[in-house]
């Protein structure tokens, strides 16, 4: 995958095309790098959207077609993210440093933590308990009333955003942990 990345397909630009039309656009690394992450999270927010609107019927399809997707969009994202910060992708250490980069996602288990803390923390306020058997209560009406939700466009809607936000969260934190590992910081001039 690194190399299809690094060289590109048929439908996609080299990552050094990608890196250098950013490049032309920007006046610094840093805001080159930053414009990348920004674009290439969005095309990752777009297909995990997509394939998050699908649904259960294909869901073995597009969550394989997602995985396949949103990986090599955060490859080659890394791969020209280095090429931004003037690495070399043909060196085993900035390779490496490209798939520590995508390892780096592991990040959305710490996220899935926290979230599920706030959430056990705010079940236990007495609100909660109210606002919770509202939501039930609706849920059972809407069932009654023969309008079954998972047929509805709600749910596809639904698993669409969740999964396209998911996508667009994790692209860009492994973007910014990139722009970190092959960038480095601006150092002020030193004054007396």
């Amino acid at each position: 995958m690194y190399a299809l990345a690094v060289e590109g397909t048929a439908v996609t630009d080299s990552a050094i095309v990608l890196a250098d039309s950013y490049l032309q656009n920007e006046t610094s690394c840093v805001d080159a790098a930053e414009s990348l992450v920004l674009y290439e999270s969005l095309k990752a927010c777009g297909s995990g959207f997509s394939c998050g609107l699908a649904g259960g019927a294909l869901l073995p399809l597009t969550v394989t077609a997602d995985v396949c997707s949103s990986l090599f969009i955060q490859m080659r994202l890394c791969a020209a993210v280095a090429i931004i910060g003037g690495h070399d992708t043909a060196d085993p250490r900035v390779r490496l440093l490209c798939w520590g980069a995508l390892a780096g996602d592991a990040c959305s288990d710490a996220i899935s933590g926290i979230i599920t803390r706030l959430l056990t923390r705010a079940l236990s306020l007495p609100q909660a308990e109210t606002a919770l058997l509202t939501v039930v209560r609706d849920a059972l009406l809407l069932k009654s009333s023969h309008v079954l939700l998972r047929e509805s466009l709600l749910l596809p809607l639904l698993g669409g955003v969740i999964n396209g936000g998911a996508a667009w969260l994790v692209t860009r934190l492994m973007g910014q942990f990139a722009i970190r590992l092959f960038i480095p910081p601006v150092t002020p001039p030193c004054t007396a």
